[in-house]
């Protein structure tokens, strides 16, 4: 038996099962093409986003450093960043000792993380790769062990690229 003898003995309902089926298949594809989109998307970001943002940071330039952050608004590495960088501006022209502004900036990443992963919920991101300095790796391995994949590319803090 050929498949046009098979589609020719099928009913109504048959038909409408093959259908949604077929619906069904189409919104899949539509969805992974979407997601996959954002994600090269985000990677190309997050790529042209740290050499530049490295930059500003060892020329001391925080407000270009914040600035470039907002422009690259797709890299989720941006927008944990920038909460960090942002804390330090504030806090810079406040009077108090160092070890204050560090834990201001160290709970400002924090309520970053959290929220990038609840974004990650929303999108029903499963899990995800994570690389860069080996301290943020943990961090984020402690906040989420089960939704990170430690990448290759961990970097040690000091160490040259």
């Amino acid at each position: 038996m050929n498949i046009g003898a098979m589609l020719g003995n099928v009913g109504f309902v048959g038909w409408c099962v093959l259908g949604c089926l077929v619906a069904l298949s189409i919104y899949s594809v539509a969805v992974t093409i979407d997601k996959l989109r954002r994600f090269r998307a985000a990677s190309a970001e997050s790529v042209a986003f740290l050499p530049e943002f490295g930059r500003c940071l060892k020329e001391g330039r925080l407000q270009n450093a914040a600035a470039t952050a907002r422009r690259h608004d797709r890299s989720h590495v941006a927008r944990v960043v920038s909460a960090g960088v942002e804390e330090l501006m504030e806090s810079r022209g406040t009077a108090g000792d160092t070890e204050s502004r560090i834990e201001l900036v160290s709970r400002a990443l924090d309520r970053s993380t959290v929220l990038t992963l609840a974004e990650m919920k929303r999108h029903n991101v499963v899990q995800a790769f994570l690389s860069g300095p080996l301290p943020l790796v943990r961090e984020w391995m402690t906040a989420a062990p089960d939704r990170f994949i430690p990448s290759v590319f961990v970097m040690e803090v000091g160490a040259p690229d």
